[in-house]
């Protein structure tokens, strides 16, 4: 069985890639949770009631990651992440981990709404007086 001949592996031969492709997203999880001063939802969010991947006090989280040199984030995923952390009171973000990046490029990123970034930007200028 080759990529050329057409022909997929059997899961059994597969799933330690899927275990692998899963520890490396809940360390992410587990590392955005303690950023934030949150915790990992159970089963990444996918509980009736517990949404996101990371709850802390004021975000809550989805968590994306890669292996390679580029990731998607649409519209409708940043909806349903509105959506849900406005149910909570939240502010809505998205953690991105790039597994691997230049020397001089950060692996981990944050994409928040702009008013909110904002927001931080003039508390950080406010403090560093």
């Amino acid at each position: 069985m080759s990529e050329d001949d057409g022909l997929t592996a059997p899961g059994y031969f597969t799933g330690n890639k899927q275990k692998k492709q899963r520890k490396k997203s809940m360390d992410q999880e587990d590392r955005v949770a303690k950023r934030v001063g949150g915790y990992r939802q159970k089963a990444s969010g996918a509980l009736p009631g517990n949404r996101g991947d990371v709850k802390g006090v004021e975000l809550l989280g989805e968590c994306k990651r890669t292996d390679k040199k580029s990731i998607s984030v649409t519209i409708a995923y940043l909806e349903k992440i509105t959506h849900e952390a406005l149910a909570y009171d939240k502010i809505p973000a998205v953690a991105i981990e790039f597994g691997d990046t230049p020397k001089l490029v950060s692996r981990d990123w944050v994409m928040v709404p702009a008013d909110f970034m904002q927001d931080l930007l003039e508390a950080y200028r406010g403090n560093s007086d």
